[in-house]
């Protein structure tokens, strides 16, 4: 009887053992197929589930070879050179930007007073030009017998005349100011013989007259300008509102700066003539453009109108002035937030010249250049009701614009470019000692190419692991230390680690303190490698032993496991991938 009831409670506990081991077999299956469902997007995203938040750094080789070491800082010297010079010495971190600049040239709102320009007129009167007599015959025509034209009303013993608004005709933005005209009268014959000072020419009576424009060189061009100008768009500006540099010669503040625009007048060889403050109009006398141009005979000092030249190439074939022939002038307008200024000594040349204007906001440099050729204008106005006609051929100063300029904004793309290419270069000698090492040393880079490959082989090292795993136990085996016959499993205790480390320190000063402080840490750290299903101990078992000797091993216990388990489902790409040894 009683041996019955033993067996029936062995084969309940039995039963009762069968049933456990089940349930647990099916949660460790649950376990595993849930740590599978995730796996994929911690491999994905990494770093960011490790709660640790370790950085994966590369791993380097160092060569312990003094001659090779050499090679590699003279490389290093050379190419941090480059990369210093090309960073810092070449403006490639910025952008350049032209400002679009108008002129507004100022018309028919500053026409001359009568009295003003009587004022001018005056002055120019007793000039040589319009008291001594002069004559200039060329192969097209001759000019003699010059007076000087007044305002139309001034005087009237002279038909001839010029009104105020016929000083400076403006056109956009040009402007003609007259230095000279030649009037030709036409009239019916009404009687037998021509009136005096005109000649019979068929039916027609006919008269020319040459003429000079007194006081020219007072007359003054007036004009404002301004620019507009958008900053530079980097990736850091994406999305707000990017307001416009603005500036007006009018104005006494710009639009982006502190400070208003500043606007200088510069002569050929960049020395400052004239500067004009924030909100006052730009005036240039004749005198003043001519005092500041360059021009193709700049080596006899500054032009004038009563220079003779000759130039067969624009039709001046005999010596003439340019009060006669006109000249053509360009001002250049050059815009800025440099502090610098450039000025083109021709308008067909390249060749530039940089000065420097201190001023804390925009700056505008006008330089002057000035061609001197014929600049005719021509008109032709019907007189009365005989069917007489004046024509001029008008003579003058022709003034144009050319707007140029320069604004610097910081180019962020050009500046991570630069960065990136100073990074890439940085690597250059460390790849070139690398196949170096690896193809020119003979059988030493053999050696080098065995040491700074590393050949990964899935069957290989697994069976190397296994075999270490096995290494791992036998030390354990050696270290452990029983806590008596009843007190549970046996393993490395505390005490086995307070032997062994006392053992190590043998002939060393270390304080009793210290020493324990060393043993509690290592301790406790080996206790860190307890799985969360293993059983609570006071001793390292074998498991946790093994699991911290394998913590830099490639591979890892648990995933040796996870490897060659059939149980587990595999993906589609592990599946395919997976080697079969």
């Amino acid at each position: 009887m009683a041996e019955a009831e033993v067996a029936v409670a062995v084969a309940r506990t039995r039963a009762s053992a069968r049933f456990a081991t089940d349930e647990a077999e099916e949660a460790f299956e649950a376990q595993q197929a849930e740590a599978n469902k995730d796996s994929f997007v911690k491999r994905c995203i990494g770093n960011l589930c490790n709660p640790s938040m370790a950085v994966y750094m590369p791993k380097s080789v160092n060569v312990a070879n003094p001659k090779i070491s050499c090679v590699y800082f003279l490389l290093e010297i050379v190419v941090l050179s480059c990369s210093i010079y090309y960073f810092t010495f070449h403006d490639r971190y910025s952008v350049s930007v032209v400002p679009d600049i108008k002129v507004s040239l100022c018309g028919k709102r500053c026409e001359l007073l009568p009295g003003a320009m009587d004022n001018i007129t005056d002055k120019g009167l007793a000039k040589s030009y319009c008291t001594a007599t002069s004559s200039y015959a060329s192969s097209a025509a001759t000019y003699s017998n010059f007076d000087c034209l007044q305002r139309c009303g001034r005087s009237a013993t002279d038909s001839a005349c010029i009104r105020p608004q016929e000083l400076v005709q403006v056109d956009g933005e040009e402007a003609f100011i007259p230095t000279s005209v030649r009037e030709m009268l036409s009239a019916p014959k009404t009687g037998i013989s021509c009136p005096a000072g005109f000649s019979t020419s068929g039916s027609q009576c006919q008269r020319t007259k040459d003429y000079f424009v007194a006081g020219v060189e007072d007359v003054k061009v007036k004009f404002n300008h301004q620019f507009s100008i958008l900053p530079h768009v980097n990736s850091m500006s994406i999305g707000s509102q990017i307001a416009a540099l603005k500036a007006h010669s009018g104005a006494l503040h710009a639009q982006g700066w502190d400070e208003g625009m500043l606007t200088v007048l510069l002569s050929h060889t960049g020395s400052e003539l004239r500067r004009f403050k924030q909100g006052a109009d730009i005036e240039l006398t004749v005198k003043d453009l001519l005092e500041a141009a360059y021009y193709d005979g700049i080596a006899d000092g500054a032009l004038a109108m009563d220079d003779l030249y000759k130039d067969v190439d624009v039709g001046v074939d005999v010596d003439m002035p340019a009060r006669l022939t006109g000249l053509a002038v360009t001002v250049d307008i050059w815009t800025t937030s440099e502090g610098f200024c450039e000025i083109h000594q021709a308008v067909q040349s390249e060749k530039t010249l940089q000065v420097t204007v201190d001023h804390a906001g925009p700056v505008t440099c006008l330089s002057v250049q000035a061609h001197r050729r014929w600049i005719t204008q021509t008109s032709e106005e019907p007189i009365g009701r005989s069917g007489a006609i004046r024509m001029r051929n008008t003579n003058g100063i022709q003034v144009k614009f050319r707007k140029m300029g320069l604004f610097r904004f910081v180019d962020e793309q050009a500046l991570i470019k630069n960065l990136t290419v100073f990074f890439l270069w940085i690597q250059l000698p460390m790849v070139i000692i690398y196949w170096f090492c690896m193809l020119l040393l003979g059988k030493l880079s053999g050696i080098y190419s065995c040491l700074m490959h590393q050949e990964v082989n899935v069957a290989e090292a697994c069976k190397g692991f296994a075999l270490r795993l096995l290494v791992y136990s036998s030390a354990f085996m050696d270290l452990r230390g029983k806590l008596g016959v009843n007190d549970g499993p046996d393993g490395i205790t505390k005490r086995c680690v307070a032997e062994r480390f006392s053992r190590m320190t043998e002939g060393l000063e270390v304080e009793p303190s210290i020493l324990s402080n060393v043993i509690d840490v290592f301790y406790d750290s080996l206790k860190l490698y307890k799985k969360d299903n293993a059983p609570n101990s006071d001793v390292v078992t074998c498991q946790e032993f093994c699991a911290a000797c394998a913590t830099n091993e490639a591979l890892q216990l648990g995933t040796v496991v996870k490897i060659f388990d059939k149980d587990r489902k595999l993906g589609c790409l592990e599946s395919l991938f997976l080697d079969n040894a």
